[in-house]
């Protein structure tokens, strides 16, 4: 997940994988910060990114953004790494939701 979010006052970007999450649950290990889960390059569709949250399935990443921020941005999408082999052969389906003050503000297709 490539994620940012803009001040509107001030005009600068600040990627989530610069702050300080207040809580964090992921489905395997840790989630890792400007990465992929598995270590690697995070690259969605074939565009790498250098920024970026990268996390395994059921995973929770919380953070206070204190009302900086006017817009949230970001690129979502299942590492090219993933195979449906790593899923036991089985593939399997992503929804990603986004979460603004505790309320469903983004739900992805089924991917």
């Amino acid at each position: 997940v490539y994620s940012s979010a803009i001040c509107p006052s001030c005009a600068t970007t600040t990627f989530l994988s610069n702050l300080n999450e207040v809580s964090s649950s992921n489905g395997i290990g840790n989630f890792k910060k400007d990465m992929s889960h598995s270590e690697a390059t995070i690259t969605l569709n074939g565009i790498t990114y250098n920024k970026g949250l990268g996390v395994h399935t059921n995973s929770e990443i919380v953070y206070n953004l204190n009302g900086l921020y006017g817009r949230f941005v970001t690129d979502i999408g299942v590492d090219d790494a993933i195979t449906p082999s790593d899923c036991n052969g089985q593939g399997g389906t992503i929804i990603f939701q986004v979460f603004k003050d505790n309320i469903l503000a983004y739900q992805s297709p089924t991917l």
